[in-house]
């Protein structure tokens, strides 16, 4: 979301490696891997160490997007 404000982050580097560690699963890991293996497909092989850090960018957003379809959808259901 480049241009776009996005709230600051509720949590830190340092937490999310400490939970990631501790309670990653390889279903998160698959999920990861499939992110990873559409960016290539979509942008090639990386060349340069800061595509690295976009292809970790858009794991981070798909999260923040899977965060908020899940809190939009209690909502819904919350209504019904």
């Amino acid at each position: 979301m480049i241009g776009k404000r996005t709230p600051e982050s509720l949590i830190s580097a340092e937490e999310a490696v400490r939970i990631t560690i501790k309670a990653s699963t390889l279903s998160d890991l698959l999920k990861g891997r499939k992110i990873t293996d559409e960016w290539r497909k979509q942008k090639g092989p990386i060349t340069h160490v800061y595509e690295i850090d976009w292809m970790l960018s858009a794991i981070y957003i798909a999260g923040r997007i899977q965060g908020i379809r899940e809190e939009r959808a209690k909502k819904k259901a919350k209504k019904d």
